[in-house]
């Protein structure tokens, strides 16, 4: 229900005008309105795309995973002939302008087959994003993490051998496959044991493949938004509506946090006690964040019983 109060010393004359205009706004966001739905990489499936594609009026928008566009496909995005996207994140509006993240794009699309031969194929829209903050966070967690695995690594190669610690050199492949494990290096990392024969004392040589980590740099700032949006929403549009997952998420966590604090739940009702004469903070039997009409709020958060508020409960 869309209400509007108008000021009583006001003239009727003046009162119905202003009802008027008020009706014909109205009439221009009463139309029939799109269902989109937002959803993170878990979204992105044959069957879930199969349904979502063939049911009329839904479009969704979803970041793809590495098994629908693996990283060789984001590698090969050229950066020099990605167009600029006018967009700001909300991170950013009170930054100068040098000092915010920039984003560009490029159209392309993604094929999802079924596991049966039989199954028709699914083509979506692609929008490749490249944003310079992703960009720049990539850069240095992989520099953090190779400074970390490096320090290690040196650390092995001068205790090989000693009389207290890796004596052997199968001590030193197991303690050499742990620190691979433990800073993600496995990928680029190229190792040998040797035992000298001599002394019998093992020994460790190693580097980073960079063949390797050029390759993963590639991928550095880009991912994938998968739609069936229409091509008359601009990437620029398509990227504002995938960050306005941002807002709903934000919303659901004060839900499930500040509001949740309420009071005690009982049948999807906080029955906490009145603070200066506040009426107690009711919750609808069916919104947001349930799991259905009637569901109780401590149910939709995770079985907990909520404890007895002894605050404000507006």
């Amino acid at each position: 229900m869309v209400h509007r109060a108008y000021d009583g010393g006001a003239g009727e004359v003046s009162q119905v005008s202003q009802v008027t205009a008020a009706i014909r706004a109205l009439t221009t966001i009463a139309g029939e309105r799109r269902f989109l739905l937002v959803g993170d990489s878990k979204l992105v499936s044959y069957p879930n795309l199969t349904a979502l594609t063939s049911t009329p009026g839904v479009t969704f928008l979803a970041p793809a995973p590495t098994t629908a566009v693996p990283a060789q496909v984001l590698a090969a995005q050229d950066w020099a002939t990605a167009t600029l996207v006018d967009h700001v994140a909300a991170r950013d509006q009170d930054k100068p302008i040098h000092a915010r993240a920039t984003y560009r794009a490029r159209e392309g699309v993604t094929t999802l087959r079924g596991p049966r031969k039989t199954d028709a194929a699914v083509t979506v829209r692609t929008v490749f994003i490249w944003s310079s903050a992703n960009d720049q966070a990539a850069k240095a967690a992989r520099a953090l993490k190779l400074d970390r695995a490096r320090t290690d690594l040196d650390t092995l190669t001068r205790a090989a051998g000693s009389q207290h610690l890796y004596r052997t050199e199968a001590a030193v492949k197991a303690r050499l496959t742990l620190l691979a494990t433990k800073h993600r290096v496995t990928r680029y990392l190229v190792a040998a044991t040797s035992v000298d024969p001599d002394t019998g004392k093992p020994a460790l040589t190693w580097h980073f493949d960079s063949a390797a980590l050029d390759a993963e740099a590639a991928t550095d700032g880009w991912y994938a938004l998968l739609t069936n949006l229409p091509d008359t929403i601009g990437p620029a549009e398509v990227l504002a509506r995938y960050k306005g997952q941002e807002v709903v998420e934000r919303r659901y966590g004060a839900f499930k946090g500040p509001l949740a604090v309420a009071g005690r739940t009982v049948g999807g009702v906080l029955d906490g006690p009145s603070v200066d004469g506040a009426a107690p903070f009711r919750i609808p039997g069916s919104c947001a964040g349930m799991d259905g009409p009637g569901q109780p709020l401590s149910q939709s958060l995770g079985g907990t019983r909520l404890p007895r508020s002894t605050g404000a409960t507006r």
